[in-house]
């Protein structure tokens, strides 16, 4: 099923999530969105918290190395369970997968920026394409 997550609502759906996971977590991230509006350090906190049971966390970062630099002075995660790629590609997708079957993501269209969560197949399987495919860059 997929459906709509209020833009009040995802901060507190994706600390869901990330509580939930048991095994990985996969997410993207772009640098400007996080210079101008951060994610809180309780964020943070759940991640290591959830890499020191076990999690593997991969995050790939979308922007330029100098953007990266100004975030890394402020939150830089540093576990042997969270791996970090950075791209320079700009096919940039909002996403945040939990073990491969719960899948939080954003489409832009006319109307606007619509988030939602969904763990339908094909919705799952074009995710880790696009993910898998940015992790090898």
């Amino acid at each position: 099923m997929t459906s709509e997550i209020e833009q009040s609502d995802v901060l507190e759906t994706a600390m869901r999530l990330v509580r939930d996971a048991h095994s990985t977590i996969q997410m993207t991230m772009q640098a400007i969105e996080e210079i101008e509006r951060p994610l809180p350090p309780e964020y943070f906190a759940l991640l290591e918290r959830k890499m020191n049971e076990g999690v593997k966390v991969t995050r790939i970062g979308f922007g330029r190395a100098e953007d990266f630099e100004r975030i890394f002075s402020r939150v830089h995660i540093q576990h042997p369970n969270y791996l970090f790629h950075r791209t320079d590609q700009t096919d940039y997708r909002r996403m945040l997968l939990i073990d491969g079957s719960q899948l939080l993501f954003v489409r832009k269209d006319d109307t606007g920026r619509h988030i939602y969560l969904s763990d339908e197949r094909e919705d799952l399987e074009r995710y880790t394409r696009y993910f898998s495919d940015h992790e090898k860059v």
